[in-house]
């Protein structure tokens, strides 16, 4: 990996989850990806309001502005990608379930240039956040990106 240009900060949250009754139960893996600014002055976006104190800690910026919200249903090894800003790739593909966890391998692109390629595990409804360090491109704030994953509501038990 080149940090050169980019220092990474990778936080794993834990959050309560709850497991399929059998591992072959989830055809699918549901992925929200949020994408945010944070800055240190201002207001936050009410639909990250809920998220504000637990970002607030991790990543330690007062306020935080939602560029993006996506979510998708991704099968189990197959590749999607979202669009970050300034011409930024993250790139998901749902590996396998093993031991009641979604391993998953996890991209972020700039242009060719990898700033993360990594395996990741995630508990159900479970949540990664990735931070990219101030730049010009974000002006005085911080690109962050909240990345949930879970099965299907109608796999939960």
């Amino acid at each position: 990996m080149n940090f050169r240009r980019f220092a990474l900060l990778v936080t794993v949250l834990i959050v309560t989850s709850s497991v399929p009754a059998t591992s072959g139960a989830a055809d699918d893996v549901t992925v929200q990806v949020l994408t945010l600014v944070g800055k240190a002055r201002g207001r936050t976006d009410p639909e990250l309001r809920r998220h504000r104190s637990r970002l607030r800690r991790l990543a330690g910026f007062r306020a935080y502005r939602l560029v993006s919200d996506q979510q998708v249903g991704c099968r189990w090894r197959a590749d999607q990608s979202f669009r970050l800003p300034n011409d930024r790739w993250l790139n998901l593909r749902p590996k396998r379930l093993a031991d009641g966890q979604i391993l998953m391998r996890v991209r972020i692109r700039d242009g060719n240039e990898a700033l993360v390629d990594t395996d990741v595990r995630m508990n159900d409804r479970g949540t990664l956040v990735f931070g990219m360090p101030r730049d010009s491109l974000m002006g005085d704030g911080a690109l962050l990106i909240m990345l949930n994953a879970g099965f299907p509501p109608e796999v939960r038990r």
